[in-house]
């Protein structure tokens, strides 16, 4: 073999090295941010929601009285965050002490302890409930709209329907 053959194999090997290098990288970058997506996926968060839903409906309330009240959906709880982050230059809103402490999350038990993109309402109704994920990923102005609409049926049954719209805004 002679040193231009050596020279040319050590230089396609380093060549495959390399190459094997990027590929390595390229699937941990991939990986990482499927988990990312994961991680920010609202239809985890609005899952959670439904089963809080369904666990608050079936708990048995009473009155100050004692009297007890009919099965009921918590009340109504507001858009939070209030914000879009995109006001302040950033696509994801950071952890906020005391931004879930509404009665509503608390009964609930629903919280975003991490950064995220979404922000999340629950609206009541005598025999349902929405419960609702808006994001502007990108800060164009157009938002990604997730919901589940529960419904509560004559034999009590809550009944959840999904809906999505602009998943990728």
């Amino acid at each position: 073999m002679t040193e231009r053959t050596k020279l040319l194999l050590a230089v396609l090997l380093g060549l495959l090295l390399a190459l094997g290098g990027l590929a390595a990288w390229s699937i941990h970058r991939t990986r990482q941010a499927h988990a990312d997506h994961i991680r920010d996926n609202p239809e985890r968060r609005l899952a959670r929601l439904v089963d809080g839903a369904r666990a608050y409906y079936a708990d048995e309330h009473v009155t100050a009285a004692g009297d007890v009240l009919p099965a009921q959906f918590p009340a109504s709880a507001p858009l939070t965050p209030t914000a879009s982050p995109c006001a302040q230059g950033a696509v994801r809103y950071p952890p906020e002490a005391g931004l879930w402490d509404h009665a509503t999350w608390q009964a609930l038990r629903f919280a975003v302890d991490d950064p995220h993109p979404y922000r999340y309402e629950f609206v009541a109704g005598p025999t349902g409930f929405t419960a609702r994920a808006l994001g502007d990923l990108d800060c164009d102005g157009a938002l990604s709209t997730f919901e589940r609409i529960g419904t509560v049926d004559a034999a009590g049954e809550i009944h959840v329907l999904s809906f999505r719209n602009n998943e990728v805004e």
